[in-house]
C-alpha cells in the first residue's frame, strides 16, 4: 500500500559536495493505523525530487513532487 505525503513540517538545505540542491526534509506520511513522522535527505533532480533508500535514489510519486513544490514555492 502507498503511502501519502500528509504534511512537511520542514525543508532544509544541506552542504554536499555532489549535488547543489539537496536538502532535509521532515515529513508526515499517511498510514492507515497511525500517520508516521520522517525526517529524511532528499534531492531536487532535473526529473524531480527524490529520497535514498536501499543504496539509491528514489522519485517521489506525482502527487508527493506537487506537495513538495507547493511547500517550496510558499517558503
Amino acid at each position: 500500500m502507498f503511502n501519502n505525503i500528509v504534511s512537511i513540517e520542514e525543508l532544509r538545505k544541506t552542504q554536499s559536495q555532489w549535488h547543489d540542491k539537496s536538502y532535509e526534509m521532515t515529513f508526515t506520511l499517511g498510514r492507515p493505523a497511525k500517520n508516521s513522522t520522517f525526517t529524511e535527505y532528499v534531492r531536487n533532480y532535473k526529473e524531480g525530487w527524490c529520497f535514498y533508500g536501499q543504496s539509491q535514489w528514489y522519485l517521489f510519486r506525482k502527487e508527493d513532487q506537487d506537495k513538495i513544490n507547493a511547500f517550496v514555492s510558499a517558503s
